[in-house]
């Protein structure tokens, strides 16, 4: 699937079919929702990682894409910095050379066989790749018309005629030369055994015969010029084997045949990566032939179809695929496709969103590609033991040493994960970080790191996967945490507690396992639990996790400050899933989490986190004066460090929609010999900060400033010493958002609540289809509200719109319990947040009335107060 297609926008409307509460409807074969988030109980399932076990190597271009249509740079960026660095395109020869006549070439007639004077206007993403480090597979793209066969609707995908095979390889010669040193391998054509190879005209009695001729031809050109690139195929459509023997029992180009591939579109698919690795073998080929799958995805029909790129289903989808290409020892796969939305053509597969956010499922390829570490290098597949209800697991140890292991669960309901780890050799502790990719993660940022002990050689690790969700582990020597989580430094005292449940559990780093690793009350419907440290803390920020079963909920309650301030917490989510909670920055001693009305037998908690604040800085797209491993500043890692080339050098974070931030936290490098020492904080409004004494040791370096709404931030390093000055971690943190406290109700929300319910307007998930958004029932002009239990005192409001082509709230009024209001307009369609900023005021509540909607299900993906 890589012609280019005409296909207009009103085309595209004409496609899409009303879907009440949600974006336009998918076409066939209907994509399932989101389960409902609903608390229910977990079923429990035993897992085993053996890391003794060596099953062979893991690949690392097995999480790469293909990509028609993804050029603008912070695009880009957002792609690979998710962890993709294997992609796969088209070098199109009919658009790449000038039309002529065989006779006109032959004699280089005004020059037209001269490359310099051919269009390489479109390829200039080459470029780009290589300078990020993205590996590129380049498919050698097709025909050229005007030496084919000549047929009515061959067009240019017609092969050569006999005479005209001397020009075919001098054109894939000197195009592959234009390529040359950007190229990791050449696949030669495309799904040839369909209508991309039209044979009318010829004598070519099947389209494999003249597959067979067309990679002679441009095996041999490549070849006169480049003896080692890797040149492959067939690219196939489907993956039947029936094209591997004879092409492999072909003389004159098995020896040119160093890996093979298809493509497999699929709801429910059986991996055959394996059978076509043994088919390889008994044709010559080695034991573990390369086989690459180099288009994948939920189905092939062309249209827009939400599993093919924005429904949160994919991330458990893309999870189970990825998992078993992975253990089958698949070389490469190339998901179809991660194109930029906002493009007419190829718009309907894409996987940046036209604001330049990212589809939820990118959440599973960078768990396990970045996270897990999967994509830094080949790695070596660990024994894994499963059964139901977990879809998939998998085990292994990274290119850096790291031994992960991670769960699939494709189901409708929560899954409680037993996980023991063995063949750890003679450690006795480790620290086991748990990531997660759910419609509910929507930040990338491990949920917790678990001290572990291990005896044996054994240990393990118990956690929650929730409905359609990839959970994975991490176990190094150190936490990964891309901010400090406060609570497990402190003492903790309770009201009561019951069957050994006792209040410590709440900082165990255990989230939403029933009966394991939470704190129940001894049958009290309004208990407390309280944390203290021995010197004051600095926190602006609480995420607490009910108990995961479907009888006890917390239903309203106060969070406690020694300074004598509280915050009121509103109903805590009946899946058990975490609520954030942010304020203004705040010192205090201790907190309290005291519950004033509770349900069911035993309430209680299974998980409390306390932080400074939150951090954006992993939400951005980075830039440096030395690109290379500039993720490291954010990835949650102290010492695992950004180095730059320079003496000099500047770091940049870009978001897509501003951000208010009063803070900011640089770790220099731990090294006595390069010190960054300081420099200046620039902001988007023009601003500047000055950064002055960073502590060489790699100790925090915090700098407070007056709040203010910006779109990028950049460090700017000055009078540095030593080399290879750079950064271990930069963290930035937002002011307060109090809408995480409030309570929230609409005018209406559509029937296939909660997905589309007010509160998903403050849950923190922002830009996702369907999930983690309000959406109204059919009404036009529906308004939303948020109330808090005692006044907050704000100076702005941040609306993003639903993200879809249908629904479109444009603008309307902001309503306060002070009687002021403010206009809003031009509210971006494209989910880009709008920030309405006002003079300080004291309000207990405010309301958003939408005025001049257009669409189905008018509402907004998120409201932020601060």
């Amino acid at each position: 699937m890589q012609f280019r297609p005409v296909l207009t926008l009103l085309t595209a409307l004409a496609l899409l079919v009303p879907l009440t509460g949600a974006a336009p409807a998918p076409s066939t074969p209907t994509a399932p929702r989101p389960a409902a988030q609903q608390k229910v109980a977990a079923a429990t399932a035993s897992v085993t990682a053996d890391f003794a076990q060596n099953l062979g190597k893991g690949h690392r271009e097995v999480f790469g894409a293909n990509i028609n249509h993804l050029d603008q740079p912070a695009k880009l960026d957002a792609f690979h910095q998710n962890g993709a660095n294997f992609v796969r395109r088209t070098a199109y020869l009919f658009q790449i050379v000038p039309t002529t006549t065989p006779a006109d070439y032959r004699a280089n007639v005004g020059g037209v066989a001269d490359p310099a004077n051919w269009n390489w206007e479109l390829y200039g993403w080459a470029d780009e790749y290589a300078q990020r480090g993205i590996e590129l597979m380049l498919i050698m793209g097709y025909g050229v018309p005007w030496i084919g066969h000549g047929c009515a609707d061959c067009e240019y995908f017609s092969p050569p005629r006999p005479e005209n095979w001397d020009i075919y390889e001098d054109i894939v010669k000197k195009v592959y030369q234009h390529f040359a040193g950007k190229v990791k391998m050449v696949e030669l054509w495309n799904e040839p055994n369909i209508d991309f190879l039209r044979i009318g005209g010829s004598s070519y009695p099947d389209n494999l015969t003249a597959y067979r001729d067309i990679y002679f031809h441009a095996a041999k050109a490549i070849r006169s010029v480049d003896s080692q690139i890797p040149l492959g195929g067939p690219a196939l459509s489907a993956p039947a084997t029936n094209w591997i023997q004879p092409l492999l029992s072909d003389a004159r180009i098995a020896p040119n045949i160093n890996f093979l591939s298809y493509h497999h579109y699929a709801t429910d698919p059986t991996e055959v990566v394996d059978q076509w690795k043994a088919v390889a073998q008994q044709n010559g080929k080695g034991a573990d032939f390369p086989v690459y799958v180099t288009e994948w995805n939920w189905t092939a029909a062309w249209g827009y179809d939400p599993m093919n790129s924005d429904h949160p289903n994919m991330i458990s989808s893309v999870g189970q695929r990825l998992s078993t290409f992975y253990k089958q020892r698949a070389n490469g796969t190339l998901y179809y496709a991660d194109n930029d939305e906002g493009e007419e053509d190829w718009g309907v597969h894409f996987g940046v969103y036209k604001n330049g956010t990212l589809t939820p499922k990118s959440r599973a390829f960078r768990l396990l590609g970045q996270d897990l570490g999967l994509a830094a290098g080949d790695s070596i597949i660990r024994g894994i033991s499963y059964g139901g209800p977990v879809t998939n697991a998998a085990a292994a140890t990274t290119s850096t040493g790291d031994n992960v292991a991670w769960v699939v669960n494709d189901g409708t309901a929560p899954v409680d994960v037993d996980l023991a780890l063995t063949g750890l050799g003679g450690a006795t502790t480790t620290v086991a970080s748990i990531f997660e990719a759910s419609s509910d993660q929507a930040i990338p940022s491990p949920k917790a790191s678990i001290p572990l002990t291990v005896a044996g050689g054994n240990s393990r690790v118990r956690f929650q996967a929730p409905a359609k969700s990839v959970l994975g582990v991490r176990l190094t020597p150190y936490s990964i945490a891309d901010t400090e989580n406060l609570a497990p430094s402190a003492t903790v005292t309770g009201s009561s507690s019951s069957d050994g449940l006792v209040p410590a559990k709440v900082i165990d780093g255990i989230e939403s396992v029933h009966a394991f690793g939470e704190w129940a009350s001894n049958a009290e419907m309004t208990p407390w639990v309280q944390l203290a440290w021995p010197t004051a803390q600095t926190v602006s920020r609480i995420v607490l996790a009910d108990r995961a079963n479907p009888t006890d909920q917390i239903k309203a309650g106060w969070l406690i400050f020694s300074d004598g301030t509280s915050v009121p917490v509103p109903p805590l989510p009946n899946d058990g899933s975490p609520k954030v909670i942010s304020f203004p920055s705040r010192t205090t001693s201790w907190i309290r989490l005291q519950v004033t009305t509770g349900v069911g037998l035993n309430v209680g908690l299974s998980e409390l986190q306390v932080h400074r604040g939150g951090n954006v800085a992993p939400a951005g797209v980075l830039t440096s004066s030395s690109a290379p491993g500039v993720v490291r500043a954010v990835d949650g890692v102290i010492g695992s460090d950004w180095v730059s080339t320079t003496a000099s050098p500047w770091l940049q974070v870009d978001w897509v929609s501003n951000r208010t931030i009063d803070e900011i936290t640089l770790y220099d490098r731990a090294d006595a010999t390069s010190n960054v020492n300081g420099g200046t904080l620039t902001f988007s409004d023009g601003s500047s900060v000055p950064v002055t004494g960073i502590p060489a040791d790699g100790k925090a370096k915090v700098v407070t400033f007056p709040a203010r709404s910006v779109g990028w931030v950049r460090f700017q390093a000055s009078g540095s010493t030593g080399m290879g000055i750079g950064l271990s971690e930069l963290q930035i943190r937002p002011i307060g958002n109090v809408a995480s406290s409030a309570t929230a109700k609409a005018s209406s929300e559509a029937p296939d609540t909660p997905q589309t319910s007010a509160g998903a307007a403050i849950d923190g998930v922002i830009n996702q289809w369907h999930t983690g958004e309000w959406g109204s029932n059919r009404e036009l002009n529906p308004w939303l509200r948020l109330d808090w239990a005692y006044p907050q005192t704000v100076t702005q409001v941040v609306l993003y719109d639903r993200n879809n082509l249908i629904d479109k709230a444009h603008g309307g009024t902001l309503t306060f319990s002070d009687g002021s209001s403010v206009k809003v307009t031009e509210l971006d369609d494209s989910g880009r947040g709008k920030t309405v900023t006002f003079t300080p005021k004291s309000i207990s509540w405010v309301k958003f009335q939408v005025e001049g909607g257009e669409g189905w299900a008018i509402g907004l993906s998120e409201i932020e107060v601060g």
